[in-house]
């Protein structure tokens, strides 16, 4: 009498599960990384949108625009007055982190367009990259650079 096999036996199957799971987490580790990256790099461009905006806003509506970075809820917002309120925001990826401390937080347009020159820093926790963010010519260029 002949008995035949159906499927896998307990043992096996285990052991597939095991070695799915462990393939998983080796892969889990880069994918959020990578990921991580990814954000913080679609963030630098929409900064440059939120930039040129604010100074487009001051130079239109002759009246002060400021660019405010929130760390606490992890958004940038664009103020402009007729009456002051918020504009515009954009999400601070996760994976970045103000470093300039509290009180250092707004960027200023007069009705010009102009702002103050200054250099601020980021650090990445995904990479553990740093990032500059140099403001030149009164607000007219903000370049922003990776160190490691």
């Amino acid at each position: 009498m002949s008995r035949r096999r159906r499927g896998f036996t307990l043992y096996e199957m285990v052991l597939v599960l095991g070695v799915t799971a462990g393939l998983g987490l080796l892969l889990a580790g880069p994918a959020a990384v990578s990921r991580a990256g990814l954000a913080e790099r679609a963030f630098w461009p929409a900064w440059q949108r939120l930039w040129r905006t604010a100074r487009q806003l001051a130079i239109s509506q002759h009246h002060e625009t400021v660019l405010v970075v929130v760390p606490a809820s992890r958004r940038v917002e664009l103020w402009a007055p007729k009456p002051w309120r918020c504009r515009q925001t954009i999400p601070i990826p996760r994976s970045l982190r103000w470093l300039d401390g509290p009180t250092k937080t707004d960027f200023r347009f007069n009705a010009q367009g102009w702002g103050q020159d200054r250099t601020v820093h980021w650090r990445s926790t995904a990479t553990g990259h740093h990032w500059q963010q140099a403001v030149q010519f009164g607000g007219s260029l903000v370049n922003v650079y990776e160190t490691a």
